[in-house]
This record gives structure tokens, sequence and C-alpha cells, in this order.
């Protein structure tokens, strides 16, 4: 049984990272219509792994005999402008994410809710790789700034880890 609170906070966590992956879906398709076929893949896998985060603490509250509870999902469209613009929002979005992982550990860890509380260790390491490979190409992406020839090489470089199979957050952000 997971106490009340803990149980709302972590099916609002559910909807948070199927809005997520819908975010990138969006960011992905603008720059795809932008021409920049490999942000755009990088972007569409890691729509997929967003998925599959909420399916993994969906799959923890009913392994825990709990109701899972989906929400509306909101319009993900944030009028992107450029790659930039993209990526900084991209890099807020992480952020926001970790405070509310953050914010549900505490609350199962003033609930005495331990069994949530280590479920959620997973989610507090997946998100220090999330920030710090978001904020790596937002960074990369602003030091090139307008010049379209190196954001377009650097928009290769990235369609090649994709096809790689290099998705893996950590795996990116270590090349």
């Amino acid at each position: 049984m997971i106490e009340k609170d803990v149980l709302k906070a972590l099916n609002t966590q559910v909807n948070a990272e199927l809005l997520s992956g819908y975010m990138y879906v969006s960011a992905a398709s603008f720059l795809d219509d932008e021409n920049y076929s490999g942000m755009a893949a990088w972007l569409f896998n890691h729509g997929h792994e967003e998925y599959s985060h909420a399916m993994r603490i969906r799959n923890f509250i009913s392994d825990k005999d709990e109701r899972v509870v989906f929400y509306a999902l909101d319009n993900p469209d944030a009028g992107w402008k450029n790659p930039a613009d993209v990526w900084q929002k991209i890099y807020d979005h992480e952020l926001e994410v970790t405070d509310m992982i953050l914010d549900i550990v505490r609350l199962a860890r003033e609930k005495g809710d331990i069994t949530t509380e280590i479920f959620l260790n997973w989610f507090v390491k997946e998100q220090v790789e999330e920030e710090q490979v978001t904020r790596d190409i937002r960074d990369r992406v602003v030091m090139i700034g307008d010049d379209v020839g190196a954001l377009l090489t650097y928009d290769r470089w990235l369609a090649d880890k994709v096809e790689k199979g290099i998705e893996d957050t950590a795996k990116l952000a270590a090349e």
C-alpha cells in the first residue's frame, strides 16, 4: 500500500513523464520541419525513453496494488523558435522534472514510505544524466549560435550517435 499523498504524487509524475515524452516529440517535429534531422532523431528517441519512465512508475504503482490515474495532457507546443530555444526549453523542463522527483522523495521520506523512496533512487540518478545531456546539447547549440553550417555539422554528429545506438543519455554525455 502507498500512502494517499505519495500515491497522488506518483500518479502526477506518471503523467508528467508522459507529457515530457509528448514535449520531446513536439520539439522533434519542429526541428525535423526545420531540417535538423539529427536533433529531431535524438528527441524522437528520447520521447520513447520518457514513455518508459512513465511505465516504470505505472508498474510500481500497480505492483503495490494501487490504481494508476491518467490525466489529460496539456498541449506541448512551446512555441519553438529555433534550435537554441528548443534546447533551453528542454533543459528547463528537465530541471522541473528533477524538482518533482525530489519532492516525491521528500514526501515519501516524510510519510515513512521507504519502499517508494528506494524505488525513486533510480529516477534521481536518471535526472542527473537527463540534466547533464540536455545542458550539454543546449550549451553546444548556444555556442554555435547562428552559424547554420556549424549547426548542421553538429546535427549530423548527433544523427551519427543516434544511428550508432547511443541513445542512453549517460553514454551520449560521455561522447
